[in-house]
């Protein structure tokens, strides 16, 4: 049992920060073809990156998690940094149901870039606890720092068609086609 218990520890970080993010995808739009349509920057990558690139981080951020929760022995030692994971991780599928199911960038981009300051204050905080688990997430917070300037991009470059599709559902009267 006692071989057991760390695979099914680090399993719970896993799931854990999984499943929120799944929770969020399931209030969220079809988030492959909502991508297609949108105008994006030519440095961003093709839709079947993405779960590639989340499922790496989601590991890499499972197993931070859990080295830290190793070395405190469960939550007893390592408290509050372990608090500060759990709220940090939260604000993603906040932010996955803004940029996608309300199509509210500009608030999602803010959110994101509060996202990647919280991920920084993270690799930090675990850092100083035990160096090896801040520096495995030094990826993840590098994927959400080019989020964030993804996230800048589509905003700006797809503002103008909303404001355009608004205009002319304003003033063109399609009913009387």
């Amino acid at each position: 049992m006692v071989v057991c218990e760390p695979v099914v520890n680090w399993f719970f970080w896993f799931f854990f920060v999984y499943s929120l993010n799944a929770f969020g995808n399931q209030f969220a739009q079809s988030v492959p073809n909502t991508y297609s349509r949108l105008i994006r920057p030519s440095f961003a990558p093709p839709s079947w990156l993405f779960p590639i690139a989340w499922t790496i981080n989601f590991i890499l951020l499972a197993t931070s998690a859990f080295l830290v929760w190793l070395q405190g022995d469960g939550f007893d030692g390592n408290t509050w940094q372990l608090i500060y994971f759990i709220v940090h991780i939260c604000l993603l599928p906040i932010w996955t149901i803004l940029f996608w199911r309300f199509e509210l960038r500009a608030v999602a981009f803010a959110l994101i870039i509060l996202i990647s300051l919280v991920a920084l204050g993270n690799v930090i905080i675990f850092a100083f606890v035990l160096w090896y688990a801040g520096i495995i997430i030094i990826p993840y917070f590098l994927w959400v720092a080019f989020a964030s300037v993804l996230n800048f991009f589509i905003w700006k470059l797809n503002k103008s068609v909303k404001k355009q599709k608004q205009k002319c559902e304003k003033t063109c009267d399609f009913n009387n086609f």
